[in-house]
């Protein structure tokens, strides 16, 4: 009877240990829902200087001063008559011959002719204003000249003289005050804000895995702070997605929400890490700041496994939190709500120097430096997510260097540049808030966890989710543990009962004898 009931007990004891899960979530049942509602911002400071600051658009904004193009054309001869053709020489001119021009702008004469032709500066007809000579332009060659100060030039193509008495091979620039209201550069800061709503459901669940179907609503508002009362709403956006969950490990399956971000991350650092723009440099950084991210898992920020306590670790989202202080919220209809209050925050900073090349402008100094804060509240009697704060910056700072032209847009070789040395510095901030506004879900229910009771459905609906072989050999594992230990017990207990004395047998009595 003894082994009999210990058998017993040892193999209860062993099945409940094997199937009993390990994980907690929400109570959730197919169907059940929570819905959230999200405001977001991104905004962004951003500068940019040069060095020399005359060439700020060149470098900065890739903008040239506006250019004039004058074309020098020939018939090939220019002066001698051709008697099947005796005006051909007509064709040797500047074309415009008179051109305006602001103070500052830039005239090309491009020769499109066979001969070579120069551009010289009329000093008598000028006066005191700069003379400018080209010296020969081959045919196809150019010449560049940037006028600074305000006059009327007169220039020739000394090559050519005869052609002068006719009005031929000579031209006229006049140069103007620049205009009262420049260009002005393109904004600098600027914000973008979303707002709406998001929800998920519960498509599929297992004793393993629960499958969300996660949907949203958002809109997308810009605003550029230089220019007040200019806020425009470019798009609304929707969407859904499936998320598949791990219900032990609360592990995101890949394909989810943070994993599509983390590749959009890296598409946009592997397509600017390469460019000349603003974003030179930044690419780089920013591929090195997501390069450890996209391997880790992505753990969900729905719900977590409790119950916990003050200072127990939480995995959310890529790294680790911790459980700080508890609240109490207002949910508004969902009423007052005891929550935990889960904390996490990163930091990180990047430096990148990519040596100076003897075939061009050196590469980028930058840095980089990203500050993010985290902060959850999960209610205490159903682990559910009830509210989520984030915010962080980052700021980044480069030097490089780049050749501009010093002649506006160049239209044919050769072209003459200079090194302007170009200095950016960015700072961006994301602001995020969820807040639970509806769910179907009991805020005071949880799932069993290992430690809690549990009726015979739960062990029959786990038993059929555990395989029968990993049953079997944890099963027969505790069971030869409980075994042994029964086996040591009933060997210490028979060591420690007193031995029996055996008493004496008397000898059987004698039969009396008889006489006859």
């Amino acid at each position: 009877m003894f082994r009999i009931r210990y058998v017993t007990l040892a193999a209860a004891l062993t099945l409940i240990l094997t199937i009993a899960p390990v994980y907690a979530a929400p109570n959730l049942k197919v169907g059940s829902t929570a819905s959230y509602s999200l405001a977001a911002s991104v905004s962004s400071t951003q500068s940019c200087t040069a060095s020399p600051a005359n060439y700020y658009n060149q470098a900065c904004l890739g903008i040239y001063p506006p250019t004039v193009v004058v074309t020098i054309s020939d018939d090939g001869h220019c002066g001698t008559q051709k008697p099947s053709d005796p005006l051909s020489y007509l064709r040797c001119r500047f074309v415009p011959d008179n051109v305006t021009v602001s103070q500052g702008e830039t005239v090309v004469w491009i020769n499109d002719g066979n001969l070579t032709h120069a551009v010289t500066a009329n000093v008598t007809a000028t006066g005191g204003l700069p003379a400018f000579n080209s010296g020969p332009i081959a045919p196809k060659g150019s010449f560049t000249h940037s006028f600074d100060q305000i006059g009327t030039y007169h220039y020739y193509d000394p090559y050519y003289a005869p052609l002068l008495t006719n009005g031929l091979l000579r031209g006229i620039i006049t140069v103007t005050p620049p205009s009262p209201t420049p260009p002005t550069a393109m904004p600098s800061d600027f914000q973008v804000g979303l707002n709406g709503n998001v929800r998920w459901t519960v498509q599929g669940l297992s004793s393993s895995t629960a499958n969300l179907l996660v949907s949203h609503n958002l809109a997308v508002s810009i605003s550029v702070p230089q220019l007040p009362g200019l806020t425009i709403t470019p798009l609304t956006e929707s969407g859904t997605l499936v998320q598949s969950i791990d219900l032990a490990t609360r592990v995101e399956s890949a394909g989810t929400a943070t994993d599509l971000i983390e590749h959009l991350l890296d598409a946009y650092a592997s397509a600017s890490s390469g460019s000349y723009g603003y974003n030179a440099g930044f690419g780089n950084i920013i591929s090195q700041m997501s390069a450890t991210a996209t391997s880790d898992p992505s753990y969900t920020l729905w719900w977590v496994n409790g119950p916990l306590s003050n200072g127990s670790p939480v995995q959310v989202m890529d790294g680790w939190a911790s459980v700080t202080e508890s609240e109490n919220l207002n949910l508004g209809s969902l009423g007052n709500v005891q929550a935990w209050i889960v904390t996490s925050q990163f930091s990180q900073g990047v430096n990148l120097t990519v040596p100076s090349s003897p075939f061009g402008p050196s590469g980028p100094n930058a840095q980089a430096a990203l500050n993010l804060n985290f902060l959850w509240s999960y209610d205490k009697g159903s682990d559910l997510l009830v509210r989520s704060l984030a915010n962080g910056t980052m700021t980044m700072h480069s030097v490089s260097s780049t050749q501009v032209s010093t002649s506006g847009y160049c239209y044919s070789y050769p072209c003459t540049y200079t090194t302007v040395q170009v200095t950016r510095d960015m700072r961006l901030t994301v602001t995020l808030a969820l807040h639970l506004t509806s769910t179907s879900l009991s805020l005071d229910q949880r799932m069993k966890n290992g430690a809690s009771t549990l009726d015979m459905s739960s062990i029959l609906a786990a038993m059929t989710a555990t395989p029968w072989m990993i049953l079997s050999v944890v099963g027969v594992a505790a069971g030869a543990i409980i075994a042994f230990s029964l086996w040591l017990t009933r060997r210490e207990r028979k060591r420690a009962m007193p031995e029996a004395t055996p008493a004496p047998v008397s000898a059987p009595p004698t039969p009396p004898s008889t006489t006859s």
